[in-house]
Order: structure tokens, then C-alpha cells, then sequence
């Protein structure tokens, strides 16, 4: 195999032109031409959607659903030295995650396909994204082809269950630590708690400000931590801060949850008094 990177002349030439021929062992020859990276091309997949609802009973195995993918792309390396052909499918909520990989195999006119039977999680509706691309005997890759594979279901919108939250709270006097608050909303989603992709709260009909279930790692609302005591137990928490600048009143608090089809739960109102 190759060791040297793509796209770059043998490690030994740049001392050449500083040191002369005595930095390589052997005496100079041609210059070793520039690596080309193997490219990808039309791509081809089926299904790019799929509708949960219109699976038969047997696709669904638990929380997840079973597709079966058919997926090819043409691939070339004009140095001859392609060395594999490779899908990944990612994740909606993180593309860092992938949900499915593998390589596709070798056909007839540089085309190279699979089939795969990929398990979507079942509460996790929206887009996935497909990806291809090929990797040379050096490990240097080329382009990437992508498309989307999008997963819907009619679904059951989410229930908030419960809101904690204190009805007054008494401002700190002028030069003292602000009081920290935190706003609690107990979420549940008939599809599964991962089908919910935000909740959230208004103060007086104003901008809306995530609430988290991250375990107050600041995955939610980057930049700062929710005070979110446990990740993935349903408890959605958002931590604010109360200090002698607020003004004294009634803040009207509305909560709401949304999954990742679009349906809202009810809201849920809450007055919150600083005195």
C-alpha cells in the first residue's frame, strides 16, 4: 500500500531543493506524478421516503423500522488504485451518528452498488442523510454524493404532564447573587420520548427559550448549562437567573412541545410573580 498523502510529491523532494540529493537515499529520478483522489457519480437509491404508517406490521421490530435500501453510484481512479466504495447514513438529530454504513460492490461499468436492510429508529421521523464516496489504497477520498431519505409518520403529538415551577420569587436586594430558578416541564410522547424535538417557554408572548433534557451538558442550549439533573428521563429544564435589576410583576410563562413531525402539545400556561 501506498504510504505517501494524496496530492503531494514523495516526503524526500522538498529537502531536495534545500539540502540537494543527499537528504534520499537514492538518486533522483522523475518527479512521481500528483496523486488523483477517486471520484463518485451518479448516484442512485430507492426508497427516498418512507411513510411509516404504509409499512406492514412485519417492518416494524420494536422501536425500530426495517428498510431495505438498494443503493449504487458509478466510481473511478485514474491511477487505478480505487480501493473502496462506502455508504454512511446519518442521524436527523446528530450528524455525527450514523445509523447505517458499509461498501458498496463492484459491478459492471464502473458501477457499484448494495443492498442493505437499515433500521431507522421508529421515534425518529425527518430527514436522513445519505452519503457516498470512495477511498483510494493511500486512504485519500474524493468527492461525496448525497441525497436525502426522509422518514414520516402521522404520529401522536407530545403531552406536557406536568410543570415545576415556583409561583413567587422574592428579587435579591441590590449587590447580591442572582437567584437561580428553575423551570421544569415533564414531557411524554405517545411515539417515543425521542420523537420530541424541543420544548420550550414564552414570558409574556415573547422570543421562546429552550427548555433541556441533556443532563446540564449544555447540548440544548449551547454556551451554557440547563441545570438539567438527568439526560433522557423526560424532565425538559431550563435555569434562569432573577437578580435586583428585574422588575417586580406577574411574567406569564407558556410551554410547549413539539415533536420532530411538527405537532404541538397543549400549552401550558403558568404565572411566575417577582416580588
Amino acid at each position: 500500500m501506498n504510504g505517501n498523502r494524496p496530492g503531494v510529491l514523495k516526503a524526500c523532494w522538498p529537502l531536495l531543493l534545500v539540502l540537494g540529493f543527499a537528504a534520499c537515499d537514492s538518486a533522483p529520478g522523475a518527479l512521481e506524478p500528483l496523486a488523483q483522489p477517486p471520484m463518485v457519480s451518479e448516484l442512485d437509491y430507492t426508497p427516498r421516503a418512507v411513510s411509516i404508517d404504509d409499512l406492514p406490521s412485519a417492518a416494524i421490530s420494536g422501536d425500530l423500522v426495517m428498510v431495505t435500501m438498494d443503493i449504487s453510484a458509478r466510481a473511478v481512479d485514474l491511477d487505478g488504485d480505487l480501493d473502496a466504495v462506502s455508504f454512511v447514513i446519518q442521524s436527523p438529530v446528530r450528524a455525527s451518528e450514523a445509523i447505517a454504513s458499509g461498501e458498496l460492490t463492484a459491478g459492471a461499468g464502473s458501477r457499484f452498488s448494495t443492498r442493505v436492510e437499515v433500521a431507522f429508529p421508529k421515534a425518529l421521523t425527518g430527514p436522513y442523510v445519505l452519503i457516498v464516496y470512495a477511498s483510494d489504497e493511500a486512504g485519500a477520498l474524493g468527492n461525496e454524493l448525497r441525497g436525502t431519505i426522509e422518514l414520516s409518520a402521522t404520529g401522536n403529538a407530545p403531552v406536557i404532564d406536568e410543570i415545576i415551577a415556583p409561583d413567587r420569587v422574592q428579587r435579591p436586594a441590590s449587590g447580591q447573587p442572582a437567584v437561580p430558578i428553575q423551570l421544569i416541564a415533564v414531557v411524554s410522547d405517545p411515539d417515543g420520548l425521542a420523537n420530541v424535538a424541543r420544548v420550550e417557554v414564552r414570558f409574556n408572548g415573547g422570543s421562546p427559550l429552550l427548555l433541556c433534557d441533556d443532563g446540564g451538558q449544555g447540548t440544548c442550549n449551547p454556551g451554557f448549562a440547563s441545570g438539567d439533573v438527568t439526560s433522557g428521563d423526560g424532565q425538559f429544564t431550563l435555569t434562569i437567573q432573577v437578580d435586583a435589576s428585574n422588575s417586580p410583576g406577574d411574567r406569564t410563562l407558556e410551554f410547549i412541545a413539539t415533536d420532530r413531525s411538527g405537532l404541538q402539545s397543549e400549552p401550558q400556561t403558568r404565572v411566575l410573580t417577582i416580588e
